[in-house]
């Protein structure tokens, strides 16, 4: 069994370490957990978490929320945040539970995620 973490699976790692920087973002900044996904997706350090090579996967989440709010910092808030849209982050998503579930994987209406409590504030 190869453990390797590379560009072709390192999408394994993403969802869980995003939700907690989300959750960690939407509890400090007072905005909801899809907001702060929203933001968080949309920034660079995403795209720096989403490249194998940075090695930013190894970070935990409160390393990489420091990591997001000093981009917001440098950035004075610009740029990142995403306009409100259905499509822009849960394209086929239709309700709230729908959309948790998107995130891991399973677009069936109606169907709750198993890891519905790695999202709570």
């Amino acid at each position: 069994m190869n453990l390797d973490i590379t560009n072709k699976n390192l999408y394994l790692l993403l969802p869980g370490k995003v939700s907690r920087v989300a959750q960690i973002y939407a509890h400090e900044h007072h905005v909801t957990i899809i907001e702060a996904m929203r933001r968080f997706y949309h920034s660079d350090t995403y795209k720096r978490l989403a490249d194998e090579t940075t090695k930013l996967w190894h970070y935990g989440p409160v390393a990489l929320y420091q990591e997001f709010v000093d981009e917001l910092n440098q950035k004075g808030n610009k740029g990142v945040r995403c306009e409100p849209a259905p499509s822009c982050l849960f394209p086929r998503a239709t309700s709230q539970v729908a959309m948790l579930a998107w995130i891991f994987g399973d677009c069936r209406e109606g169907q709750i995620p198993r890891c519905s409590v790695a999202l709570q504030v």
